[in-house]
């Protein structure tokens, strides 16, 4: 709903902004005053004990340094917390005239200094961040094959959720201005002796259930010492005694996306070697869904800076100090207080240019431009023209326009996929292939413009003709898993893109009762043309090159492996219309 809702709104000079200014008192055909970023105070109003509070005000230091965040522990809530610290105030103001310090407050059991309620009272905004555990869940068990940590493990899961409240802090008592909530799913594996448990249950109980019957082995350890104690009372218990730890992790995780996007990466490659990331593998369903849930956790985090950065109280605002027709790029100035670094203003960014217009109802901002970040000094940026109703001119505003550093993409196209064979021959063919890539941009992270590494996953199809002898099957579908780079040049609304992506390729065919699996390593090198249709859509064609080598004549099945003579290759062009959306 959200993106249909930005779609309907993207269009070019008909998109509205909220003015912040007030109107010029003296006549009203003149534009409001311009604006410029005034910094802000924030503080983190802790109610409830967290080390999730202390991360997550690190987190906010990182990503958005234009603010302080002092961290506040007592007790009630912040409405309650700011009506007994105004009283107490007034209360004493004879003492704050004189300048001296007065006696720290008790809320409950905890003990405020004076000097951490001014903090709060002097705030322009406080976050009240509330953390949440859902009830403890008991599975498995599960078994883990890697290397580091094989065996047997008891699985913990649970979801931990944000709510974090902004609030403008007034004189009379703080008024919300929005929420923002989050929720991630965590997973804590306890490592089992299985050898060691089925002993005891055969001993003490007279049964001892293969692990593999996880339903049987987990009702079975539910009656075993000390596991006839100790797993209710988990399930009883607040999750948070266990799992605070691990939800940490989590979250440190959220922070680093290009690793998170390699692990991702790593598990597609893993999933697709094995035959297991397909919806006809019994597990697919299962462990494509895992993987798609990691997608969406991927950038969760950053989802929650770009809607604080959202806040009209929050944008960075400012002027147009100088445009050069020939480059096309525009100097925008920040206050004499603040710096690039100071503000976290990075490459490849994105700002709109405003201007006043008279309408019937008055002087309305209408946006006439969109710009990105293309080189930062100290005291200014320069930003790059991508679309422009007119040319900029000193003194319009800009408006930062925050987004995440990920795309989605979804493409719509052709495909190429062979068989091969030493006595089958070759067979190949061309034919509908759907796909997804979710991009992320290097910019903040490594300082490389326009370019980002991307995650696609491709499907398709393809049937083949009869022949004579041992001949493929009527159809084979395959699923493409690739990680790639690409790079952008912008020459206003017009994109250009090259880039290569390399990963594995799965194909699934049915033989009678048994469903066939093979994987083989290749890549794709590609080049695209696009238009960018706003400041969220770009609308393009791509064409590339599909190259992946038969890895042999040997399919797998859960009856085993068959020679069928053939093997899955590629060798080929892709093209597609593809429609691309920054999240």
């Amino acid at each position: 709903m959200k993106l249909l809702k930005i779609m309907a709104a993207g269009c070019l000079s008909l998109l509205l902004v909220r003015g912040q200014a007030a109107a010029a008192p003296a006549v009203a055909e003149q534009p409001p005053a311009l604006e410029t970023y005034q910094p802000r105070y924030i503080s983190f109003y802790q109610a409830q004990q967290s080390q999730l509070d202390a991360f997550l005000v690190r987190f906010f230091q990182r990503e958005l340094p234009r603010f302080d965040y002092p961290l506040i522990l007592s007790e009630g809530s912040l409405p309650d917390f700011l009506a007994r610290a105004r009283q107490y105030q007034s209360e004493q103001a004879g003492l704050l005239a004189a300048g001296q310090t007065p006696e720290d407050l008790r809320f409950g059991e905890r003990v405020v200094t004076w000097s951490q309620t001014r903090q709060v009272l002097d705030s322009a905004y406080v976050f009240a961040p509330r953390w949440a555990f859902s009830p403890l869940e008991i599975s498995g068990p599960e078994y883990s094959g890697q290397t580091e940590g094989q065996g047997w493990y008891l699985v913990l899961k649970s979801r931990f959720s944000l709510d974090l409240p902004l609030y403008k802090v007034r004189e009379d008592q703080p008024q919300a201005l929005t929420a923002f909530q989050e929720n991630w799913q965590i997973v804590k594996l306890l490592r089992m002796d299985m050898p060691l448990l089925r002993q005891r249950m055969q001993d003490e109980l007279g049964a001892s259930p293969a692990p593999e019957d996880t339903a049987a082995f987990l009702t079975t350890l539910r009656r075993l010492p000390p596991f006839d104690q100790l797993l209710p009372a988990l399930e009883s218990q607040d999750p948070a005694r266990y799992l605070q730890d691990t939800a940490r992790k989590v979250l440190e995780l959220e922070l680093s996306s290009p690793e998170k996007m390699a692990k991702l990466s790593d598990q597609a490659l893993v999933l697709g070697l094995s035959g297991s990331l397909n919806l006809l593998h019994p597990d697919g369903l299962k462990q494509s869904g895992a993987f798609l849930e990691g997608v969406s956790a991927l950038y969760k985090l950053q989802n929650l800076l770009a809607e604080i950065r959202k806040t009209p109280e929050f944008q960075l605002k400012g002027q147009v100090s100088a445009f050069d027709p020939q480059s096309d790029l525009s100097q925008l100035s920040l206050s004499e207080s603040e710096s690039v670094s100071s503000l976290g203003i990075h490459l490849d960014a994105g700002y709109r240019i405003i201007e006043y217009r008279q309408t019937p109802e008055g002087m309305q901002p209408v946006e006439i431009g969109f710009t990105k970040v293309r080189a930062l000094e100290e005291q200014q940026f320069s930003v790059q023209t991508i679309l422009a109703a007119r040319p900029f001119e000193p003194g319009d505003q800009h408006l930062e326009y925050p987004k995440t550093p990920f795309e989605l993409r979804l493409r719509g196209g052709t495909g190429s996929l062979a068989l091969l064979g030493p006595r089958s021959g070759i067979y190949a063919d061309t034919a509908p292939e759907f796909s997804g890539t979710l991009y992320y941009s290097l910019a903040q992270a490594l300082g490389w413009s326009e370019t980002y590494l991307g995650l696609n996953g491709a499907y398709g199809m393809v049937g083949w003709p009869g022949v004579r002898g041992r001949a493929p099957p009527a159809n084979v579908s395959a699923l493409t898993g690739e990680l790639g780079l690409s790079k952008r040049f912008y020459f206003r609304q017009l994109m250009l893109a090259v880039g290569l992506r390399l990963g594995f390729m799965n194909g699934v065919q049915s033989d009678g009762p048994s469903t066939l699996s093979q994987s083989t390593l290749g890549g794709t090198p590609f080049a695209g043309a696009a238009l960018q249709l706003n400041p969220d859509l770009i609308l393009g064609l791509d064409l590339g090159w599909r190259e992946y080598p038969a890895a042999g004549t040997r399919w797998r099945s859960s009856a085993g492996d068959s020679d069928l003579c053939y093997g899955l290759a590629a060798s080929g062009p892709v093209f597609g219309l593809f429609l691309n959306y920054q999240l």
